[in-house]
């Protein structure tokens, strides 16, 4: 069984719906003349939606391969492949001109992850007051939170030396350092069903397996953890996935 299963439908790694990219669009007028950076962009959906959407030039970074294959696949069946570009790179090694795009983009997995290097790293890359916008996990209430023992490990034990933040700790940091947030957009409850639909989909088809190696046991346990603690461990009424829209200084 390939344990890439979990994103086989899902259209996009991240809990973002359509219509927020087409807010994100919007707000920063995008157009057939726009260049769009999204960083580390998985199956590439989100780039294929924004070419059609607004018929901009899009550059897609990822680093792994299978999934970059996925999302040059993909741009060749939409027809999009002359409006978007799909390489290999990572953040720390992005093969580009300062000052070229006009919004760049990256979204984080539902958990907690080091966005603000995205941050302070892809900023060179953008154009004089253009765009970039970052969508990661929060929490809705510090208070509440603190409540969610069981979340609250979970998180912990995923990565020990980040801690979620609320949107307004957010916007104060990322205004630390030196930009301005000028909008955000919280995603429902629906969209966050939709991105673990097709994961929970991928563990009900498991159970008719009995040989299953020893990675996918650790992906499936993973996951069905991941599942637990959103549905019935506080993450549905505790967190929310949110995108910053903001601009340097």
């Amino acid at each position: 069984m390939d344990v890439f299963d979990r994103f086989k439908n899902n259209q996009f790694l991240s809990p973002i719906s359509s219509k927020t990219l087409q807010k994100i669009g919007n707000h920063c007028q995008l157009n057939n003349k726009s260049e769009i950076l999204e960083i580390d962009c998985g199956k590439g959906a989100v780039s294929i939606l924004l070419a059609h959407f607004f018929h901009s030039q899009l550059t897609g970074t990822e680093n792994r391969t299978i999934f970059l294959q996925d999302a040059k696949r993909r741009a060749l069946f939409e027809d999009v492949t002359h409006q978007v570009n799909f390489i290999e790179s990572d953040i720390n090694n992005l093969p580009f001109d300062e000052k070229f795009f006009n919004l760049a983009i990256y979204l984080s997995p539902p958990f907690p992850c080091e966005t603000d290097k995205y941050l302070v790293k892809v900023a060179p890359f953008t154009v004089l007051n253009g765009w970039i916008s970052i969508s990661k996990t929060v929490i809705r209430d510090e208070k509440e939170f603190n409540l969610k023992e069981e979340l609250r490990n979970w998180i912990k034990n995923l990565n020990k030396n980040i801690e979620l933040k609320t949107i307004e700790e957010s916007i104060k940091c990322y205004e630390g350092l030196g930009f301005s947030v000028k909008k955000t957009f919280i995603e429902d409850k629906k969209s966050w069903e939709i991105f673990y639909s097709s994961q929970a989909l991928t563990l009900l088809d498991i159970k008719s397996e009995r040989n299953i190696s020893l990675i996918e046991k650790k992906y499936f346990d993973e996951w069905k953890k991941e599942l637990e603690m959103y549905h019935s461990g506080g993450g549905k009424e505790s967190l929310e996935y949110v995108t910053f829209l903001m601009q340097k200084k």
